[in-house]
């Protein structure tokens, strides 16, 4: 997944854990993913059982993927 400045001045894409040990754009905006990731009906039942722990793990894989 890409990430890009929520100022939409530099039109660069980065990864994940660029934006993660960046912190900001280079033109001052903060990263966000450039899509949103959706969970379908049974992916979201499927987080409901499960303890905090994994359930973070498996949202965070999907903004995660380096």
């Amino acid at each position: 997944m890409n990430y890009i400045s929520t100022r939409g001045i530099n039109k660069e894409k980065v990864s994940a854990a660029y934006a993660i040990k960046t912190g900001l754009s280079s033109d001052g905006g903060l990263f966000m993913p450039e899509n949103i990731p959706s969970l379908s009906a049974d992916e979201i039942s499927e987080l409901i059982s499960l303890p905090y722990e994994e359930r973070a793990a498996k949202i965070l894989s999907k903004f995660l993927t380096d």
